[in-house]
Formats: C-alpha cells, sequence, structure tokens
C-alpha cells in the first residue's frame, strides 16, 4: 500500500509526519526520518490489528443520457454510425501510394 504523506518542521523545531488518506495519523519526531518511521509504524499497527478500508458510494443516481430521446437525435445518431461505417469500409487512400525511388 502507498501513502502520501506530508512532513514538516515544528515551531519547536521538531518534524511532524501526517497521512490524511486512507487513514488518518500523525507522529512527531526529532527528525524527519525519525517522524516518517514513526508514522510508518502506527499505520502498520493499525493494518495489523485489522484496519482496513472499504470504497463507499453514497447518494449515486444514474446519470441523465447525454442524448435526447427522440426521433431527431436518433436519425442523426444513426447518420453518424453509417457515416463511420463507409469510412471503415472505404479504402485507404495512403494505400495507393507510389514508392519512393
Amino acid at each position: 500500500m502507498v501513502v502520501d504523506i506530508s512532513v514538516r518542521k515544528t515551531a519547536g523545531g521538531r518534524y511532524r509526519a501526517s497521512a490524511t488518506n486512507p487513514f488518518s495519523a500523525v507522529a512527531e519526531g526529532t527528525t524527519q526520518d525519525e517522524a516518517v518511521n514513526l508514522l510508518r509504524d502506527d499505520l502498520e499497527e493499525g493494518l495489523r490489528n485489522g484496519t482496513t478500508t472499504v470504497r463507499l458510494h453514497i447518494g449515486e443516481t444514474l446519470p441523465a443520457p447525454v442524448w435526447p430521446d427522440d426521433e431527431f437525435t436518433a436519425a442523426w445518431l444513426d447518420g453518424i454510425r453509417q457515416t463511420r461505417l463507409a469510412a471503415e469500409t472505404r479504402p485507404d487512400p495512403w494505400d495507393d501510394e507510389p514508392e519512393a525511388p
């Protein structure tokens, strides 16, 4: 698991490492490395003790259709489909290019 953390020097000359996602944790140390290692230990202990992440989707509804559902739009989309199909079956004009001497 990869966790983005921030490390900053505090007013007292110590270092504070903090993480917010997927777990919230803060650790302080006398050096940047000590703060990061303490934070890592805290997060790893949480994982060993059963802390998990779950993706929760709240209030999701189906999106509104992109295109109106009427005869005009259906005919227009059908025209686009037919034009694309014709373009895909037409020979590529670049295939008949004469070879360079």
